[in-house]
């Protein structure tokens, strides 16, 4: 890094995606990343990690309905106080895909 410390990161991620039918597909995404920084100012380790799945239902030509949970686990032991930080997310959405400009 620009501050001059050593920095060890490892990553692992995971994608499952699935049609279901014609109108409904989903996938599930998993990710696990380690980083251990090695500075002036002694050690920082940080793991994260998440595990989210997406549906989405296709209404009709132009009009879908998605849907994203996640959930997330941030652990960092920064100024030596350890702080985990878990987090869900929930998330709906109506996606209109038009016909686009015509000229």
């Amino acid at each position: 890094r620009s501050t001059g410390s050593s920095v060890v990161s490892e990553s692992f991620r995971l994608n499952f995606d699935r049609e279901l039918s014609q109108r409904f597909n989903g996938s599930v995404n998993l990710l696990y990343t380690s980083d251990s920084a090695l500075g002036n100012y002694g050690r920082r380790d940080r793991v994260y990690y998440s595990a989210g799945t997406t549906v989405r239902y296709r209404l009709t030509e132009y009009l879908s309905l998605y849907g994203t949970y996640t959930y997330t686990v941030n652990e960092d032991d920064a100024n030596d106080g350890g702080v985990k930080q878990k987090n869900n997310r929930l998330f709906f959405s109506l996606v209109y895909r038009g016909v686009g400009i015509r000229r």
